[in-house]
């Protein structure tokens, strides 16, 4: 399987950390966009491609990482696990979102925002720290560590300062972020 994307740190993390450490053999494909836009389902990426893809492609980066957790049994062995995985997951979302909501495309987080991006994330993930179980793996596991890869640039220490768990998660965790993610650029960082 393919996963169609830029060569950035976002939207393609959790799906390409969650596929290297599931075992699943997944690699990141670069299109020239726009001009592939039209080969899209929704006119975006990432989208997921190739065998073993219910009609040969998907699109939506929450649900691939889904199916693809689904596929490798990552999704919760019991209904608890799962719905810890599924508040991680959702979890993950708020913090993209709230990178999202600060970023100017190309140029990053402006500097007068940073420190209270910095905050909001500490916050972030001081809940995530409440809810993530290393030992599970589940697909909202490697999600926490998909935000903090997406998150790095604003200092792992400051947006971890209030969340132990995760940063020793992050930590043991750093040779599969450094082989997955290693070549692409952020997308989230200070100006």
């Amino acid at each position: 399987m393919e996963l169609v994307y830029f060569p950035l740190l976002a939207r393609n993390v959790l799906t390409l950390l969650l596929a290297r450490d599931a075992g699943l053999d997944v690699a990141q494909r670069a299109v020239d966009w726009p001009a592939y836009k039209g080969e899209t389902m929704f006119g975006q990426l990432p989208q997921l491609e190739g065998e073993g893809v219910p009609g040969g492609k998907m699109g939506q980066s929450m649900a691939i990482a889904r199916f693809l957790a689904r596929k490798a049994k990552r999704d919760g062995a019991t209904d608890a696990e799962f719905a810890r995985s599924e508040m991680l997951l959702e979890k993950m979302t708020e913090i993209y979102d709230a990178m999202k909501a600060a970023n100017v495309p190309t140029k990053g987080v402006p500097a007068s925002e940073a420190d209270a991006l910095r905050e909001r994330l500490a916050t972030h993930f001081e809940h995530v720290d409440g809810l993530l179980d290393a030992n599970a793996a589940t697909v909202g596991d490697i999600s926490a560590l998909a935000a903090v890869v997406m998150a790095r640039e604003f200092g792992v220490d400051a947006i971890l300062a209030k969340a132990p768990k995760t940063k020793a998660y992050y930590e043991a965790k750093s040779a599969l972020v450094d082989e997955t993610c290693g070549s692409f650029a952020a997308w989230f960082k200070p100006q």
